[in-house]
């Protein structure tokens, strides 16, 4: 899920407009906005530790849906045979 959706849908389920959630977070209604739709990818840390607050959720949650946004999370590598036939191994890496 994307983070502008999850944030979304969190306000929604809380019954928040985007008013009430910048009194809660202290973020500006207009980058909330923004959040929501999409338009801001690299938040600060502040930022989202204050939104995970406002939302009620796990701030290490809201964490890895933003980084998996910008692609940090890194998708562990391929095993099975397929992995070992086509690719490297381990030694061959630089």
């Amino acid at each position: 899920m994307e983070l502008s959706e999850y944030v979304k849908q969190r306000r929604t389920e809380l019954n928040l407009s985007l008013g009430k959630l910048q009194m809660r977070s202290g973020i500006a209604k207009g980058h909330l906005h923004q959040i929501e739709k999409g338009t801001v990818v690299n938040l600060t840390v502040a930022t989202l530790m204050h939104l995970a607050a406002a939302l009620q959720v796990d701030a290490v949650s809201l964490f890895r849906i933003a980084a998996d946004l910008r692609g940090d999370i890194k998708k562990p590598p391929p095993t099975g045979t397929a992995a070992r036939e086509g690719g490297e191994t381990q030694g061959e890496r630089c």
